[in-house]
């Protein structure tokens, strides 16, 4: 959804969502993307939308490459641990 939207529309889509698995992933690339060293460094994960809209575009372009990538490896995880 990243690739073919964008970060933002991604994460207000499953923001908009009731369910609890969309709110952990959105809840978990937040952290993420917030954390130290990362492109939204020292901001709120609670308030990532307001974050990627007023950041720069190479923070955003940044920001959504990192996205993708920890995405991948969250992806690759949860196939180890739950299976097929």
């Amino acid at each position: 959804m990243i690739h073919t939207n964008g970060l933002g529309q991604a994460i207000a889509f499953c923001k908009g969502k009731s369910d609890d698995q969309y709110r952990e992933i959105v809840a978990m690339l937040s952290d993420w993307l917030c954390s130290e060293g990362r492109p939204f460094a020292g901001t709120s994960p609670d308030d990532i939308l307001t974050t990627i809209t007023q950041s720069d575009m190479r923070t955003y372009m940044l920001a959504q490459a990192e996205a993708m990538a920890y995405l991948l490896w969250v992806k690759k995880f949860a196939k180890a641990l739950i299976g097929d």
